[in-house]
């Protein structure tokens, strides 16, 4: 009853004590002294242009440990067919679109413009997309089942 009647009195009042351990946690998260290669860092702007030196150097990509594959012939797109690519979206393809989306009803419409740009962007992809993949490398085609590479890859390894 009495410490009831004491923290209504009180309440939850800043006092000394709770700012006593604000400080105390505040000094023990504090990074007063930063050693990196040798070099030791006090200041505050030091150790964080030190931090920050360390992140892009570690994050930093190395072009030259890069692996490269010398003699692979990949196929490309010709210039006009790029072009095709970043075209501004026609209302007829948008409307194409849009119709081929049949049985799409959203609770919302959040995802319903997402939904559109992919379905343009596919079908656009579509008329491209076997000039760019050969025959040696695997893909989904219309009228192939997803798991047809992973059973003709298990079906190799079997007969290795």
């Amino acid at each position: 009853q009495r410490s009831r009647l004491n923290w209504l009195q009180a309440r939850d009042a800043n006092s000394k004590f709770f700012h006593a351990c604000i400080n105390r946690r505040r000094l023990k998260n504090e990074i007063r002294s930063l050693k990196v290669a040798n070099e030791r860092y006090n200041e505050p702007s030091t150790i964080k242009e030190a931090v920050k030196g360390f992140f892009e150097g570690h994050f930093r990509e190395c072009l030259h440990a890069r692996p490269r594959l010398q003699g692979a012939d990949f196929k490309t797109l010709s210039e006009e067919d790029a072009a095709t690519l970043i075209l501004p979206f026609s209302d007829e393809e948008v409307k194409i679109a849009v119709w081929d989306l049949e049985e799409y009803r959203p609770i919302s419409l959040i995802g319903c413009m997402y939904k559109v740009l992919a379905k343009v962007l596919a079908n656009r992809m579509k008329k491209v997309i076997d000039k760019v993949i050969s025959e040696s490398q695997s893909t989904i085609l219309k009228g192939q089942l997803i798991l047809d590479s992973v059973l003709i890859a298990n079906e190799i390894l079997d007969e290795a």
